[in-house]
């Protein structure tokens, strides 16, 4: 039988054509011995195979792939998730819809500026636009909404809890008026999909405007779009209407149709129910009373994140 002095599954001849040591079991010290990484593919003579800052020992204790600098395609080399604490098998660590290299580097692949993101805690982009003759949303208000999202007993990977929101309002510069049964479809259409540029598919874009029908706010569920009626200004225990309405619709779009456990079929008609609680912020309670997140949908938003603007549920 062949010799294999060093016991690492190769072969002494073999070993000196490929350039291992036949007398080191790991010619290259990465943790794997020789013939496992004759198996697998690496390169016994070279620690990192793939140049992603993880010895290829090391990658197989944290299950990526040693011939891959971004085992998960998310932007982030390997190694550098490791220094980060982010999931390297995991695209999108914290489950916001934002890549973690995107994250990281404060920028989408498509060029949307995503400022403050951090990877390992739930952030939500928000642009607001306002309509001509709409008061915008004010400082306290705008704290409201973040102070809201921040409050939301969802679990994040860096032990913290809640969604970080972070807004951008501006001015329309353009006067609309939801009066009739399909002014909501042709905003949507207008202002939906790719109307943000490259910030589209990243910001929700909210439109903050006048609105005469019989509803205060509606939204895309799942999406980007929503609308929120500018004039209900009315205060119930110091939170005004149109900050509540604009949690409840941003909670649409990134919720989308519930878990049926945590739906309302009793007091909401068809459809509707799928996307309605009893209670809390996704019911028709008064404000005053419905400021906080059932349990069941807590744990629905923790485990699925904020959907993208395409899934569909």
């Amino acid at each position: 039988d062949a010799a294999d002095t060093d016991d690492d599954g190769i072969d002494d001849g073999r070993e000196v054509e490929l350039g291992t040591d036949p007398t080191v079991a790991d010619t290259d010290e990465d943790g794997l011995p020789d013939g496992r990484e004759l198996d697998l593919g690496t390169d016994a003579t070279l620690a990192d195979t793939d140049g992603d800052g993880l010895a290829d020992g090391a990658e197989l204790d944290h299950d990526t792939d040693p011939t891959a600098a971004d085992s998960d395609e998310d932007g982030l080399a390997d190694g550098r998730e490791i220094e980060v604490g982010t999931n390297a098998t995991l695209a999108d660590t914290d489950g916001d819809s934002l890549a973690d290299g995107a994250e990281v580097a404060g920028e989408t692949e498509g060029g949307a500026a995503i400022p403050d993101a951090d990877p390992l805690r739930m952030d939500l982009y928000v642009q607001v636009s306002v309509s001509n003759g709409t008061d915008p949303y004010s400082e306290a208000e705008r704290a409201e909404l973040r102070g809201t999202w921040a409050d939301l007993p969802v679990d994040n990977p860096d032990g913290s809890t809640g969604v970080e929101l972070h807004l951008d309002q501006r001015e329309l510069n353009e006067t609309h008026v939801i009066e009739e049964a399909g002014d909501y479809g042709r905003l949507k259409e207008r202002y939906g999909a790719d109307s943000l540029g490259n910030r589209s598919g990243v910001y929700r874009h909210l439109l903050l405007l006048e609105i005469d029908r019989d509803y205060a706010g509606r939204a895309a569920a799942p999406g980007t779009f929503s609308v929120v009626g500018g004039g209900y200004t009315r205060s119930f225990d110091g939170l005004r209407y149109r900050v509540f309405v604009a949690v409840h619709e941003l909670l649409h779009n990134v919720v989308g149709r519930l878990d049926e456990d945590n739906r309302c079929p009793s007091e909401f008609d068809g459809t509707n129910a799928q996307f309605h609680t009893c209670e809390g912020w996704l019911s028709y309670d008064r404000p005053d009373e419905a400021r906080f997140l059932p349990d069941g949908l807590a744990e629905e938003l923790e485990r699925d994140g904020l959907l993208p603007a395409d899934s569909h549920r």
